[in-house]
């Protein structure tokens, strides 16, 4: 009888020895799919909705911008982005708002296409749109004065905790956009400008992530000449952080 408690004794500690062994292994093989998937990436996209012909236009866009440069504005200027090249000059310019993304075209159709079964017509969006891959982890959750955000940045205002997600948080501020050019007068173009920074990785359970993301939307109608003022929403710390 003696002899089968201290076999059972055995059994159960090496049955512990054998599951801490393969936790610590376990561990080791997570660690090693983190670090060997680990991805960070900044996405931009400038996308123009325009209901009707334009002439002689130029648009001055936001940019994400940090110390005045752009690494996204800089791939597009170079032509490394997806959206339409052969109408459209592209330059990065120094307004008196920052540094911005140029748009310049003589004239612009847009290319409609019917709305369900019609008569109602929409048009198809245009998209200016690029990523970076930087060599460091992005800070998603303060990347106020350390990552690039779309600029300017007037009033910048706390609005607290998103209701998405407990621990984001939202901002609100006013940019800038300008536009001229020639059209009819109920002529309707909407801009919208989106910029994320995300870090993501593999883990047995997919593919966790956290990003900051940074928005502005500007609807302008008729023709243009000038500045024109949006209001913009910047939220930050989203999704989910290996110290939680």
């Amino acid at each position: 009888m003696r002899t089968l408690y201290k076999l059972g004794i055995g059994f159960i500690m090496l049955l512990i020895i054998s599951v801490g062994l393969l936790s610590f292994w376990w561990q080791g093989q997570e660690q090693e799919m983190y670090e060997r998937n680990y991805m960070s990436h900044y996405d931009y996209d400038a996308i123009l909705y325009i209901y009707s012909p334009l002439n002689n236009v130029t648009l001055y866009v936001p940019l994400p911008t940090m110390n005045n440069t752009s690494c996204v504005g800089q791939k597009i200027v170079n032509n490394s982005y997806r959206g339409p090249r052969s109408e459209w000059k592209t330059a990065l310019v120094e307004t008196e708002h920052g540094l911005m993304l140029s748009l310049k075209t003589d004239h612009f159709e847009p290319h409609l296409v019917l709305r369900g079964e019609g008569p109602d017509t929409y048009p198809m969006p245009l998209s200016f749109s690029t990523g970076v891959s930087p060599e460091h982890t992005i800070d998603t959750r303060d990347p106020i004065n350390n990552e690039p955000l779309l600029a300017p940045k007037y009033n910048l205002t706390y609005l607290g905790k998103t209701t998405s997600q407990r621990d984001a948080d939202a901002y609100r501020y006013e940019g800038r956009v300008y536009a001229y050019y020639d059209t009819s007068p109920n002529t309707t173009v909407t801009m919208d400008v989106h910029m994320g920074g995300t870090n993501e990785w593999a883990e047995a359970a997919g593919w966790p992530s956290n990003n900051y993301r940074d928005y502005i939307r500007i609807e302008l109608s008729g023709p243009q000449n000038g500045w024109i003022a949006g209001e913009g929403e910047l939220v930050t710390g989203e999704g989910t952080y290996r110290d939680q």
